[in-house]
């Protein structure tokens, strides 16, 4: 992104409270609302973490879609 554009993302985020990665995927799926007009979407966000201790030694990718329908 450009610069003035990713530090936009970030403001609207902050001024929210949410995450700048929520605001780009609120976009996208304004933007395929727009482009499908479907009122019902599900779209899949990779859902990455190693919250138990015991998995940070761990060596690979711990990566799971979820499915979010909106």
């Amino acid at each position: 992104l450009d610069p003035a554009v990713a530090a936009a993302v970030r403001e609207l985020a902050r001024a929210e409270g949410s995450t700048p990665a929520a605001v780009l995927l609120g976009a996208y799926l304004l933007v395929l609302h727009r482009w499908t007009g479907r009122e019902d979407l599900v779209v899949g966000m990779p859902v990455a973490g190693r919250d138990r201790n015991e998995l940070q030694e761990l060596v690979g990718c711990f990566v799971g879609p979820v499915p979010l329908r909106v």
